[in-house]
Protein backbone atom coordinates (compact mmCIF):
# COMPACT_ATOMS: atom_id res chain seq x y z
CA UNK A 1 0.00 0.00 0.00
CA UNK A 2 1.27 3.64 -0.63
CA UNK A 3 1.76 5.25 2.41
CA UNK A 4 4.05 7.76 4.37
CA UNK A 5 5.86 6.83 7.58
CA UNK A 6 7.43 9.31 10.21
CA UNK A 7 9.43 7.99 13.36
CA UNK A 8 8.05 9.76 16.43
CA UNK A 9 9.90 10.00 19.65
CA UNK A 10 7.74 7.77 21.62
CA UNK A 11 6.46 4.20 21.53
CA UNK A 12 2.78 5.98 20.34
CA UNK A 13 1.79 5.43 16.71
CA UNK A 14 -1.30 7.30 14.90
CA UNK A 15 -2.73 5.46 11.92
CA UNK A 16 -4.04 8.03 9.84
CA UNK A 17 -6.70 7.06 7.18
CA UNK A 18 -8.19 9.84 4.54
CA UNK A 19 -11.61 10.54 2.98
CA UNK A 20 -12.22 10.52 -0.55
CA UNK A 21 -10.13 12.16 -2.77
CA UNK A 22 -7.35 12.21 -0.08
CA UNK A 23 -3.98 11.40 -0.46
CA UNK A 24 -1.39 9.54 2.47
CA UNK A 25 -0.15 13.56 2.75
CA UNK A 26 -3.35 15.01 3.93
CA UNK A 27 -3.69 13.93 7.71
CA UNK A 28 -0.62 14.28 9.08
CA UNK A 29 -0.71 18.08 10.17
CA UNK A 30 -3.87 16.66 12.12
CA UNK A 31 -1.82 13.31 13.22
CA UNK A 32 0.82 15.44 14.45
CA UNK A 33 -1.49 17.77 16.32
CA UNK A 34 -3.11 15.02 18.35
CA UNK A 35 0.15 13.73 18.86
CA UNK A 36 3.55 15.71 18.19
CA UNK A 37 5.74 13.08 19.26
CA UNK A 38 3.72 9.74 17.81
CA UNK A 39 5.07 7.68 15.08
CA UNK A 40 2.45 9.04 12.07
CA UNK A 41 1.67 6.10 9.58
CA UNK A 42 -0.28 7.67 6.74
CA UNK A 43 -2.07 5.50 4.07
CA UNK A 44 -3.52 5.85 0.37
CA UNK A 45 -6.48 4.17 -0.64
CA UNK A 46 -5.86 1.77 -3.04
CA UNK A 47 -9.40 2.41 -5.00
CA UNK A 48 -9.93 5.05 -7.77
CA UNK A 49 -13.13 6.59 -8.58
CA UNK A 50 -13.19 9.62 -11.18
CA UNK A 51 -9.67 10.40 -10.21
CA UNK A 52 -9.81 10.27 -6.28
CA UNK A 53 -8.66 7.72 -4.04
CA UNK A 54 -11.01 5.43 -1.69
CA UNK A 55 -10.41 2.55 0.35
CA UNK A 56 -13.20 0.53 -1.55
CA UNK A 57 -14.97 0.18 -4.22
CA UNK A 58 -18.71 1.35 -4.40
CA UNK A 59 -21.48 0.87 -6.95
CA UNK A 60 -22.97 4.64 -6.24
CA UNK A 61 -23.08 6.97 -3.42
CA UNK A 62 -24.32 4.87 -0.25
CA UNK A 63 -24.32 1.74 -1.96
CA UNK A 64 -21.29 -0.44 -1.57
CA UNK A 65 -19.20 -3.21 -2.89
CA UNK A 66 -19.52 -5.47 0.17
CA UNK A 67 -17.07 -8.23 -1.77
CA UNK A 68 -14.42 -5.43 -2.18
CA UNK A 69 -14.76 -3.62 0.94
CA UNK A 70 -14.01 -7.45 3.06
CA UNK A 71 -11.39 -7.72 0.77
CA UNK A 72 -10.27 -4.17 1.20
CA UNK A 73 -10.42 -4.77 4.95
CA UNK A 74 -8.05 -7.78 5.26
CA UNK A 75 -5.33 -5.77 3.07
CA UNK A 76 -5.61 -3.12 5.30
CA UNK A 77 -5.25 -5.68 8.15
CA UNK A 78 -1.90 -7.47 6.68
CA UNK A 79 -0.48 -4.13 6.14
CA UNK A 80 -0.98 -3.44 9.52
CA UNK A 81 0.51 -5.97 10.85
CA UNK A 82 3.35 -6.05 8.17
CA UNK A 83 3.87 -2.49 9.35
CA UNK A 84 4.32 -2.97 12.88
CA UNK A 85 6.94 -5.43 12.14
CA UNK A 86 8.56 -3.37 9.31
CA UNK A 87 9.16 -0.20 11.09
CA UNK A 88 9.10 -1.29 14.63
CA UNK A 89 6.21 0.00 16.44
CA UNK A 90 3.72 -2.03 18.94
CA UNK A 91 0.12 -2.64 17.79
CA UNK A 92 -1.34 -2.11 21.57
CA UNK A 93 0.38 1.43 21.13
CA UNK A 94 -1.45 2.38 17.61
CA UNK A 95 -4.23 4.74 17.51
CA UNK A 96 -6.21 4.24 14.10
CA UNK A 97 -7.77 7.67 12.97
CA UNK A 98 -10.03 7.87 10.27
CA UNK A 99 -11.92 10.57 8.53
CA UNK A 100 -15.07 9.95 6.18
CA UNK A 101 -14.54 7.21 3.74
CA UNK A 102 -11.19 6.45 6.10
CA UNK A 103 -13.30 6.29 9.07
CA UNK A 104 -15.75 3.93 6.57
CA UNK A 105 -13.36 0.98 6.39
CA UNK A 106 -12.11 1.46 9.94
CA UNK A 107 -15.95 0.70 11.23
CA UNK A 108 -15.53 -2.66 8.67
CA UNK A 109 -12.18 -3.19 9.99
CA UNK A 110 -13.40 -2.99 13.97
CA UNK A 111 -16.36 -5.19 12.84
CA UNK A 112 -14.28 -7.99 11.76
CA UNK A 113 -10.84 -7.48 13.54
CA UNK A 114 -9.73 -6.45 17.40
CA UNK A 115 -6.31 -5.78 16.58
CA UNK A 116 -6.55 -2.30 17.21
CA UNK A 117 -7.15 -0.95 20.87
CA UNK A 118 -8.02 2.64 20.05
CA UNK A 119 -9.42 4.03 17.44
CA UNK A 120 -10.83 7.40 16.46
CA UNK A 121 -13.97 7.40 13.92
CA UNK A 122 -14.78 11.07 12.05
CA UNK A 123 -18.41 10.97 10.03
CA UNK A 124 -18.22 7.22 9.76
CA UNK A 125 -21.33 6.02 8.43
CA UNK A 126 -21.85 2.07 8.35
CA UNK A 127 -21.07 0.27 5.22
CA UNK A 128 -21.91 -3.25 5.96
CA UNK A 129 -22.65 -5.24 9.53
CA UNK A 130 -21.53 -8.94 9.32
CA UNK A 131 -23.29 -11.53 11.45
CA UNK A 132 -20.08 -12.21 13.72
CA UNK A 133 -18.20 -9.90 15.16
CA UNK A 134 -15.42 -9.67 17.36
CA UNK A 135 -15.54 -9.17 20.72
CA UNK A 136 -13.75 -5.10 21.51
CA UNK A 137 -13.56 -5.50 25.21
CA UNK A 138 -10.49 -4.14 25.47
CA UNK A 139 -10.68 -1.60 22.72
CA UNK A 140 -11.62 2.46 23.31
CA UNK A 141 -12.94 4.52 20.22
CA UNK A 142 -13.98 7.79 20.07
CA UNK A 143 -16.54 9.06 17.46
CA UNK A 144 -16.91 12.56 16.11
CA UNK A 145 -19.83 13.14 14.35
CA UNK A 146 -21.76 16.90 12.75
CA UNK A 147 -25.34 17.14 13.90
CA UNK A 148 -25.67 18.65 10.33
CA UNK A 149 -24.08 16.29 8.31
CA UNK A 150 -25.44 15.57 5.05
CA UNK A 151 -24.14 12.54 4.88
CA UNK A 152 -24.13 10.84 8.54
CA UNK A 153 -27.42 11.20 10.52
CA UNK A 154 -27.73 11.19 13.85
CA UNK A 155 -29.70 7.74 13.46
CA UNK A 156 -26.74 6.23 11.27
CA UNK A 157 -23.89 7.61 14.70
CA UNK A 158 -26.55 6.15 17.56
CA UNK A 159 -26.97 2.51 15.65
CA UNK A 160 -23.08 2.66 15.43
CA UNK A 161 -22.86 3.17 18.84
CA UNK A 162 -25.23 0.73 19.69
CA UNK A 163 -23.43 -2.12 17.84
CA UNK A 164 -19.66 -1.69 19.14
CA UNK A 165 -21.43 -1.30 22.79
CA UNK A 166 -22.55 -4.57 21.66
CA UNK A 167 -19.21 -5.55 21.32
CA UNK A 168 -17.93 -4.88 24.31
CA UNK A 169 -15.96 -1.55 23.47
CA UNK A 170 -15.73 1.53 25.36
CA UNK A 171 -17.39 4.20 23.22
CA UNK A 172 -17.10 7.82 23.58
CA UNK A 173 -18.98 10.23 21.11
CA UNK A 174 -18.67 14.14 20.45
CA UNK A 175 -21.39 16.13 18.67
CA UNK A 176 -20.37 19.59 16.79
CA UNK A 177 -23.09 21.68 15.16
CA UNK A 178 -21.26 21.27 11.87
CA UNK A 179 -22.09 19.23 8.52
CA UNK A 180 -19.39 16.96 6.87
CA UNK A 181 -16.02 18.45 8.15
CA UNK A 182 -12.95 17.90 10.75
CA UNK A 183 -13.37 21.07 12.83
CA UNK A 184 -11.04 22.70 15.69
CA UNK A 185 -13.31 21.81 18.06
CA UNK A 186 -13.57 18.15 17.13
CA UNK A 187 -9.75 17.33 17.17
CA UNK A 188 -9.68 19.37 20.25
CA UNK A 189 -11.89 16.80 22.10
CA UNK A 190 -10.03 13.85 19.90
CA UNK A 191 -6.39 15.20 21.69
CA UNK A 192 -8.06 15.50 24.66
CA UNK A 193 -9.50 11.95 24.77
CA UNK A 194 -5.96 10.85 23.68
CA UNK A 195 -4.54 12.45 26.79
CA UNK A 196 -6.66 10.69 29.19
Amino acid sequence: MIHLFRKGESEETILLLHGTGGNEKDMLDMGFFLNEKANLLSIRGSVVENGMARFFKRFSPGVYDVEDLNQRTLELHNFILWASHHYGFALDKVTAFGFSNGANILVNYLFHYNTLKKAILSHPIIPNIPNNRPSLEDTKLFIGAGENDPLTTIETTEQLIMLFTEQDADVITFFTKNGHQLTHELLQEMKTWLRK
